[in-house]
């Protein structure tokens, strides 16, 4: 894994603290060889932080809390945002497969106001569902 120095931030760190670059964030200033901050580095953390920012507030927690979730949860989240983005884009909402709560909490797959499939347990259920239709509606051309 890669690391990066970066400015103490506590007493009796020393000169710098080594991190991996993954760790980075907008509070931790960057140290290199002649003094300048790598600018690849600066526009990674800016868009880290940016994202971070947006899933925060669409979770309605805070940005540290965000920051405490563990990777995995934060993958998820945004791999659903990513399928969201996606159904919204294929078309429009006559067009576009969603996941949606019905009765009981239980997800369904719609496109529109029609119930396309459904009930299922989970989100990942629903998910797996929603692919096998996208990549159906490719193969046969459907919605273009």
């Amino acid at each position: 894994m890669k690391t990066i120095k970066v400015k103490p931030w506590g007493e009796g760190q020393g000169e710098f603290v080594v991190i991996n670059v993954d760790d980075l964030t907008e509070s931790h200033e960057v140290i290199l060889g002649d003094g300048t901050v790598d600018p690849a580095v600066e526009k990674r953390t800016l868009s880290d932080s940016i994202i971070a920012k947006i899933f925060a507030r669409r979770a309605g927690i805070s940005l540290d809390d965000w920051y405490a979730l563990p990777v995995a949860e934060q993958i998820d989240q945004l791999r659903k945002a990513e399928l969201e983005i996606d159904a919204a884009s294929t078309g429009g909402d006559d067009q576009g497969i969603r996941i949606a709560k019905g009765p009981g909490g239980r997800l369904y797959l719609k496109r529109g106001k029609e119930t396309v499939s459904g009930p299922f347990e989970n989100e990942e259920a629903a998910q797996a569902a929603m692919m096998d239709i996208v990549n159906a509606d490719a193969g046969s051309g459907a919605g273009a």
